[in-house]
């Protein structure tokens, strides 16, 4: 049980907040595309969906 004087930690804001119009941005200016310019797998190729 906390003591009367203690004081509660809390974070200001909530993690990833504002990644969702982050990304919305970045895709309204042409700026989401892979930045890996190396050999891609198979898993890259048949199963990942960018």
């Amino acid at each position: 049980m906390p003591s009367d004087d203690a004081q509660p930690v809390e974070p200001i804001r909530q993690s990833r907040q504002e990644w969702k119009q982050a990304f919305a941005q970045m895709h309204e200016a042409g700026d989401d595309e892979p930045i890996l310019d190396g050999p891609t797998t198979e898993f890259d190729e048949e199963e990942w969906a960018w």
